[in-house]
């Protein structure tokens, strides 16, 4: 039976560093990814004439794990276009049309008080389970937003704008989301809403992720699919699809936690991954990009939570053709490949959006994934957290489900990799 120290499965951001970080240690690591790339939940697909990102797609230098890495291998942002125009949901549904300005003077007040407290909930970003935010994690989102009584425009704009960040409908939320967003950004909801979707990485996240999988001294095996893990005390025996056993003193594992009962772990994982996983995370929605004929003003649109494609936004615009990208909360609402589907979604904004073609992949459908990000729901952030980041035994943890500043996003991956690397070796030298 082939060994090594630690055996990493999954290659996204968290695997990648994690390995990284160990080999530069000096232990010898192999890396278990199943699909045929590295990235996780990231991926450039070349798809409607552009680099497309399926995946996760905005960094920010308020994020300090990915921006070091960004420092690192010398990547760069590209800003994505300013709205010259704004579309939104008035009252009953109506349609209107404005200004950038226009739109943010509409939901200043509401965004401001859905935070409100989130410096008080959340002192220090760092640890997200530590202060009022204990008092509060059963709240969701949605009765944060029900008990501002705002009228119905801006009760609309309010909910459609967090259905973006939350990727899901916003009573199956916990306010937790909102507010540890918002106390990594020092209780500044504008510059929460820029860390979140502003600034593309030159180059894409593939090549981004390539880039730090360069740097692994150690084996990375794509299309090695786990599907078993029996732990003892001292080691590990994993077991990929086909039958192939490889023993390790440790090993990381990084999948989601709705995807972690793809693999039958002996003993059992422990029981707070086990409810985890039967719970679900809260993210269930869509990502789809869309092409459009002609040359289109720069514009976002914001519909409500209730429809299939919630918010969608200009991201590349060329003389013949624009390319806008769209969220929605529910991924059982639209068949993303379909173009008359995405066609019937934004017409709800305007008449003039002719759809030419589609691009997405269902990360809900992804068996290695079964979400998109992670969005808590009610309850679990102070409930789960800090015990989904103790290591059972042998088994490490990782990933951005597992991170305490920026959960659920790249940073959040990247700052998990680096934890878990320092716990297994400092346990490997003892």
């Amino acid at each position: 039976m082939e060994t090594t120290d630690v055996i990493v499965i999954g290659a996204g951001f968290a695997g990648l560093v994690a390995a990284r970080e160990l080999g530069r240690s000096g232990h010898k690591v192999i890396v278990l990814e199943a699909r045929a790339r590295v990235g996780g939940r990231t991926w450039t697909e070349q798809a409607l004439g552009h680099d497309l990102e399926l995946g996760g797609t905005w960094v920010h230098w308020v994020q300090p794990h990915v921006w070091a890495e960004m420092t690192r291998y010398g990547r760069q942002t590209v800003r994505s276009p300013i709205a010259e125009e704004a579309y939104w949901l008035g009252a009953g549904a109506a349609p209107r049309k404005g200004s950038l300005a226009d739109f943010s003077a509409l939901i200043h007040d509401g965004q401001q008080q859905i935070v409100a407290d989130a410096l008080s909930a959340i002192p220090q970003a760092i640890a997200p389970t530590v202060g009022r935010i204990t008092d509060l994690d059963e709240q969701s989102l949605q009765q944060r937003i029900d008990d501002l009584h705002l009228d119905d425009e801006a009760r609309s704009a309010n909910e459609s704008v967090w259905v973006g960040h939350v990727n899901a409908p916003l009573h199956e939320v916990g306010l937790s989301s909102a507010l540890r967003w918002a106390s990594a950004t020092g209780g500044h909801w504008p510059l929460m809403h820029e860390a979140s979707a502003t600034y593309r990485v030159v180059g894409g996240m593939s090549a981004f992720s390539a880039a730090i999988a360069a740097d692994v001294v150690g084996d990375i095996r794509l299309n090695s699919t786990v599907t078993a893990i029996d732990h003892s005390e001292n080691r590990a025996t994993v077991t990929l699809f086909d039958g192939q056993k490889l023993r390790a003193q440790r090993v990381i594992m990084t999948l989601p936690i709705n995807a972690i009962d793809t693999i039958t772990v002996t003993p059992s994982l422990p029981e707070v991954w086990r409810r985890a996983n039967e719970e679900r995370v809260a993210s269930q929605g869509i990502k789809v990009w869309i092409k459009v004929r002609g040359r289109l003003p720069r514009f976002f649109a914001y519909a409500s939570q209730h429809h299939p494609i919630s918010v969608l936004k200009s991201e590349f615009i060329e003389d013949d053709h624009s390319i806008l990208v769209g969220f929605g909360p529910d991924h059982t609402a639209i068949d993303v490949t379909s173009i008359e589907q995405v066609q019937a979604a934004v017409g709800v904004w305007r008449d003039d959006l002719e759809v030419i073609g589609v691009a997405a992949h269902d990360w809900m459908k992804d068996p290695l994934s079964k979400n998109t990000w992670m969005t808590h729901r009610p309850g679990q952030l102070t409930r789960d957290l800090s015990r989904l980041q103790l290591a059972d035994g042998v088994l490490h943890f990782a990933g951005c489900d597992t991170a305490d500043l920026w959960g659920g996003f790249i940073d959040g991956a990247v700052e998990s990799g680096l934890r878990e690397a320092r716990l297994v070796s400092n346990a490997l030298t003892r």
